[in-house]
């Protein structure tokens, strides 16, 4: 991790030896988003930026999980940076029990959610799947100098787009830039069914396997984030290369929207490269203001959440399965009575609004209290 200068991690051990609040912050927003978005009835009093696009164009919703994905290579950064000396054996095998674990957790809560509807089908991705994937993919890569981390990430957004564009196996549409393409006819549906049986679902899977690729190359951005804040961590100017960085990303992919349109769907790699751009500029604001220039009281609000996320995130998928499966006494599911009562005494925005917002303040509540209690779930 030294980049060719040995004086760039210089001061290695106080770069890496505290918690950056401004992380925890980010991390903990973007949880509690993801959990707010999930959690939003369907409808059409719902604004189009609080639902994921149908296809080509981005809204808010469609940038939380690639935040996420982000913010996940800039912790592993942190991470892998700490473990330099340990023994590549144990870290190696920590890791992947660490893989193995986020993946069977998301099948789990899949599973789950399959007997709540009561549908036969269980899907196989997931969110936590697709984390688990992008990490182990991106991992090699956490110890290489920041230009090489770079390059893996290029290789990965690029091997994506390659597939995408150009790879058309029988009665698959190969490009994706038109919005008549039917997404199961696209190369990442094949692929589903192709690793998972010809009678695999009838569209597109929102975590694809193919978009575990496109997926890396964000979390190595962030890896490159993570290890620019250590490399500047005591330089006054070191933010510059972050901004500048992040600019650069966003930039990039606005500008290749024409050839490869932005779709959260595939995780295209203009799609990656805009968001992670946006949120390395946010993280470098944020890293300036709250660890910099100690303004951490506000922030501190939304850290308990960063320090739980990911349990967090799989406490709100398990609440959401049970409330699907309790009935009222009319037969209707608990989880759409409760959100029916709610916009019918309020309005159908507002109902809806405060519906996903009483599921944020559960689960805000609950890291709250494992954070007063110094409670960290690590998977």
């Amino acid at each position: 991790m030294t980049d060719g200068a040995p004086t760039i991690l210089a001061p290695t051990e106080e770069c890496l030896g505290g918690r950056l609040v401004s992380l925890d912050a980010l991390r903990g927003l973007v949880v509690l988003a993801m959990i707010f978005v999930n959690n939003v009835p369907a409808g059409p009093a719902v604004p189009p930026t609080l639902r994921h696009s149908v296809w080509n164009g981005v809204t808010f919703a469609d940038t939380i999980f690639p935040a996420f994905v982000f913010i996940m290579g800039v912790s592993m950064a942190y991470s892998f940076g700490k473990t330099a000396g340990q023994p590549r054996r144990r870290v190696a095998l920590r890791f992947l029990s660490r893989v193995v674990l986020l993946f069977a957790l998301g099948v789990l809560a899949n599973v789950l959610f399959a007997r709540a509807v009561g549908i036969e089908t269980v899907r196989i991705p997931g969110v936590l799947q697709r984390l688990a994937l992008a990490s182990l993919l991106a991992a090699p890569f956490t110890r290489s100098r920041t230009r090489w981390v770079l390059v893996a990430a290029g290789g990965f957004l690029a091997a994506h787009t390659a597939i995408l564009l150009f790879v058309a196996p029988p009665g698959v549409v190969a490009g994706v830039t038109s919005t008549t393409v039917w997404p199961g006819s696209t190369i990442a549906a094949w692929l589903d069914r192709l690793l998972l049986g010809p009678g695999y679902g009838n569209g597109l899977d929102p975590e694809n396997f193919l978009g575990a690729l496109s997926s890396a190359g964000g979390a190595l951005l962030g890896v490159a984030t993570g290890r620019t804040l250590i490399r500047h961590c005591q330089q006054r100017r070191g933010l510059l290369p972050l901004l500048a960085g992040g600019a650069v990303a966003f930039a990039l992919g606005l500008a290749f929207t024409p050839v490869l349109p932005l779709n959260k769907r595939l995780w295209t790699a203009t799609f990656v490269l805009a968001v992670s751009g946006a949120v390395a500029v946010l993280l470098a604001v944020m890293y300036y203001v709250i660890d910099r220039r100690e303004h951490t009281r506000p922030a501190s609000l939304a850290v308990p959440a960063g320090r739980n996320a990911i349990a967090l995130f799989l406490g709100s998928e398990l609440l959401d399965a049970l409330l699907i499966w309790l009935r009222l006494p009319d037969g209707t599911r608990l989880y759409q009575g409760s959100a029916e009562w709610l916009q019918s005494a309020l309005g159908r925005l507002p109902g809806a609004v405060a519906f996903a917002a009483a599921h944020v303040a559960v689960w805000y509540a609950v890291a709250w209290a494992l954070h007063v209690r110094r409670i960290y779930v690590r998977l």
